[in-house]
């Protein structure tokens, strides 16, 4: 189980040497600035800045842990449960797979992005904490 999960073997693929160069940089150089500019410079600019900060810091050391990658073999399994039991799946299960449409449409690759893609809303949460970090200061 352990091997699914961690992927030993992808750790020096560029973008997951990109995510832990960023964590780092952000867990020992720009939060540790942005708590002594809370200290010594009260604002609410910094002080929402290092709220955010942390939020984002907190989201890339998921991604770098594998959080989202365990979720995802978990639900692999469910899924090889169902068709190995041949049991009928709950509503919920069939409401979710009225929406998967195999057919390569744009509107099926827009809901299987949407829908069933589980980093495309860690990718969200990325992009808004940037948002939000810049509308902090340009405000």
């Amino acid at each position: 189980m352990d091997s699914h999960i961690s992927k030993y073997a992808e750790r020096n693929k560029p973008i997951r040497r990109f995510e832990r160069f960023i964590l780092k940089i952000m867990i020992f150089i720009i939060i540790p600035i942005f708590c002594i500019l809370a200290i010594f410079y009260p604002t609410r600019k910094i002080s929402n800045s290092l709220s955010i900060l942390f939020s984002l810091a907190g989201l890339i050391q998921l991604e770098v842990t594998g959080l989202f990658e365990y979720v995802d073999y978990f639900s692999k399994e469910l899924e090889k449960i169902y068709d190995e039991s041949g049991l009928t799946p709950s509503n919920i299960t069939r409401a979710i797979h009225e929406y998967y449409n195999p057919e390569p449409t744009l509107k099926a690759f827009i809901d299987n992005q949407l829908y069933f893609n589980k980093r495309f809303g860690f990718y969200l949460l990325l992009i808004g904490g940037v948002i939000q970090l810049f509308i902090t200061w340009l405000a």
